[in-house]
């Protein structure tokens, strides 16, 4: 058996958990604000409803009903909504949906206005129609609206459906289908088309195209910082992208499929193509959800990066643009939802939504590997755990730490007098705070600990090991290395004076197995044994050198690590083996 042991590390990237906020919804597709600083969320339900999230809580009325007109069914439906710039001030608002107009379906872009009276209402009978165009088949409808910075609406449409674009709808600037469209909703009569779009005044053009050779661009957004266009365009059969969308970009379909070549399957044409940013192929995506830049008010690595997921997979990324110009893709989080689309509120803070029903609030911050064991667990007893809050600036600082099991659910434990899943802290300036569990789990929690905070801080993990009567018999806090294949670590043993070195190893991939080759030196460099551990993703091995290599009574010498990948160890000098317990981090 290994020691009930405890390695901790700042992820080397970054924690991201999901907060539920409402469910009950149903098949909600789109989030969203008014801009009118009420902190109110919208929420569309594909079958024709928008409903509102106020104060944290589901509003029992519909803001909007149109479940009466919307042609529901597949990816049919009421598929987007957009608050006019000077909602607060006019009440107009955008929405768009298919619906059948004798055996025909269509899809239609209409204006609303709110209630004069009701605030959480709308105007059922104010619909003023901006757009109407067939749609051929019954799939890629796209559906997005979104007001950019410059004033004006802008809108996805798919390629017309079936598979493969049969129409040839995507390199067709005759068709408003298969684009990103740019109208102007406070001009015209419904609207005009701005002066300065790519292609007005050519013959034979829709002069509402913005950008061009799109399948179907489910979900765009601007970043609230630079005003950029991202949007993620769903695949065909092999490849799914997140592009860059840029004035008059044609990004290539159905002549391409991400970067590759669709029709025909070789040596097609690629000048003039605007290429994806990032490609996922089908182990990891297969029906991508566009999100958003963030620029909320959490303090992570990942401010400034475009949040994405999948709506199959439940997979969400973050993508991050390099010095060089270079975009990195890194997988934060695997869920188990049907991620239908995320959205943003007044402050920048990113939700998900689940098809299935429920809106989640996206929380950044740091995670720790932590464990803790009972009388239970142990025989004999305990181990608890204290997370080490740090804060090196010169002023306050505010925020949370919440602790999670395994398999990603939050875990209730007690700290002090308080018995939550949820402990907030305020840190002076150069202060620090220790958050003390009681070591009573029931049998054992393993799991992570995660802080969140509005500035940035430090953070690391203190464990106690306690007899059965409560003395402390050892404390010490542990410092992780960064992630690494290779290790040279110090190793001693005295049986005089009671001492044995410890090694913990963690694996912190979520998706790849490691396995680390053990070897323990003499001084001299003489090898003194060795040993094999097989690390699964997101899993933790802890144990004494004594229990993998027949160690003399006093030794001082080396450990020596390498790993097929990635791995993090450190090594503790502890005294007496009065527990033993294994433990594992993660799932």
């Amino acid at each position: 058996l290994a020691l009930p042991f405890l390695i901790t590390t700042v992820s080397a990237d970054v924690s991201l958990s999901l907060e539920a906020v409402v469910d009950s919804l149903s098949q909600p597709v789109f989030v969203g604000h008014a801009g009118d600083q009420t902190g109110r969320l919208f929420i569309v339900e594909q079958a024709g409803t928008i409903r509102i999230v106020d104060q944290g809580q589901l509003v029992a009325e519909p803001f909007l009903d149109l479940s009466g007109e919307v042609d529901f069914g597949g990816e049919k439906g009421l598929l987007g909504l957009a608050f006019h710039p000077s909602y607060a001030a006019n009440g107009r608002f955008f929405v768009n949906y298919t619906r059948l107009d004798g055996g025909d379906l269509k899809t239609v872009v209409a204006e609303y206005t709110r209630s004069a009276t009701d605030a959480n209402r709308a105007e059922p009978g104010s619909e003023t129609v901006l757009l109407e165009f067939d749609q051929p088949f019954g799939n890629h409808n796209a559906g997005m609206l979104a007001f950019g910075k410059d004033g004006f609406l802008y809108i996805s449409t798919g390629d017309g459906g079936s598979g493969g674009d049969p129409q040839g709808n995507g390199q067709n600037r005759s068709t408003l289908l298969g684009n990103i469209l740019r109208i102007d909703v406070d001009r015209g009569d419904p609207y005009s088309v701005p002066s300065d779009n790519p292609f007005v005044g050519e013959q034979g053009v829709r002069g509402e195209i913005w950008a061009y050779g799109l399948r179907n661009p489910w979900r765009f957004s601007f970043d609230s910082g630079t005003g950029r266009l991202f949007a993620g365009d769903v695949g065909q059969s092999t490849w799914e992208e997140i592009d860059l969308v840029v004035k008059g970009g044609n990004y290539g379909w159905n002549v391409m499929e991400g970067n590759h070549c669709f029709s025909p399957s070789t040596g097609c044409d690629q000048t003039g193509l605007e290429l994806p940013i990032s490609e996922l192929d089908r182990a990891n995506a297969r029906c991508i959800t566009g999100g958003y830049v963030y620029r909320g008010k959490q303090r992570t690595e990942l401010w400034g990066s475009y949040i994405f997921g999948d709506f199959s997979t439940g997979i969400i990324w973050a993508l991050t643009e390099n010095q060089e110009g270079s975009w990195v893709r890194q997988e934060i989080l695997r869920t188990p939802h049907s991620i239908s689309s995320f959205g943003e509120d007044e402050n920048g803070e990113l939700y998900l939504l689940d098809y299935s029903g429920t809106l989640y609030q996206l929380r950044f911050g740091w995670r720790l590997f932590f464990a803790q064991a009972g009388d239970g667990a142990t025989g004999a007893g305990s181990l608890s755990s204290g997370v080490v809050l740090i804060n090196n600036g010169n002023s306050a600082v505010s925020g949370t730490v919440r602790f999670f099991s395994q398999d990603g659910e939050l875990r209730v434990l007690t700290i002090g007098n308080s018995t939550s899943d949820s402990f907030p802290f305020d840190l002076n300036p150069r202060s620090s705070l220790v958050l003390q569990t009681t070591g009573d789990a029931d049998p054992i929690y393993v799991g992570w600990a995660e802080a969140a905070s509005d500035a940035p801080i430090s953070g690391s993990v203190v464990y106690t090991l306690r007899d059965g009567q409560g003395e402390i018999l050892t404390e010490a806090g542990v410092s992780a290395s960064s992630p690494g294949r290779s290790f040279a670590l110090a190793a001693g043993r005295s049986s005089g004076e009671g001492t044995e070195t410890a090694l913990a190893i963690a694996n912190p991939s979520n998706n790849a197995s490691v396995k680390v080759l053990v070897q323990v030196k003499e001084l001299d460099g003489s090898l003194a044994g060795t040993d094999q551990i097989d690390l699964a993703p997101e899993n933790h091995s802890a144990f004494f050198l004594s229990e993998i290599v027949d160690l003399p009574a006093e030794f001082e010498g080396t450990v020596l690590l390498d790993g097929t990948g990635d791995f993090i160890a450190t090594t503790l000098r502890t005294v007496g083996r009065v527990h033993s317990a294994s433990v594992a981090v993660g799932e």
